[in-house]
């Protein structure tokens, strides 16, 4: 077994257990708003649990017939995969002082910039129209806070 399909299992694996163990017991039950707070997280783990598994069956690259050897990456992708990591963890960090707002989107634009997307209409859709997308989801269908910070 190749190190991409263990990678997919260990993944599929870590979906299946969020659906069955972490979700019932994390989620709120709430009688209020338009959707359970339950549903996305729940729709996001079978979708994982369904790409996972059609990579587990159909890989993308199949090393054994092509003969093709695995690439590792170039120092600049390493260093941009870091900065990347840095970035989320450095967000992790200021959410609660900041704010989600301010912190997604400079986080997804920052990571726009760092997967090397230079197109302005994508930074600004991925940058900001994600994170407002999210925000609005979870504050007004899904009726939950998110933190605002203060320095707005």
């Amino acid at each position: 077994m190749t190190a991409d399909r263990i990678c997919t299992l260990a993944i599929l694996l870590g979906a299946v257990a969020f659906l069955t163990a972490v979700l019932p017991n994390g989620a709120e039950h709430l009688d209020y708003g338009t959707l359970s707070p339950e549903v996305m997280p729940k729709a996001l783990a079978y979708v994982i649990i369904l790409l996972a598994a059609f990579q587990l069956v159909f890989p993308l690259v199949s090393h054994g017939e092509t003969g093709a050897q695995p690439q590792r990456p170039s120092p600049s992708e390493a260093l941009r995969a870091t900065a990347f990591f840095l970035l989320t963890l450095l967000g992790a960090g200021l959410i609660q002082t900041v704010g989600f707002l301010i912190v997604s989107v400079a986080i997804a634009t920052l990571g726009c910039l760092l997967m090397g997307e230079r197109r302005p209409l994508w930074v600004g859709l991925g940058g900001v129209g994600l994170p407002v997308a999210i925000w609005f989801v979870v504050v007004f269908l899904l009726d939950r806070n998110l933190p605002s910070g203060g320095i707005l």
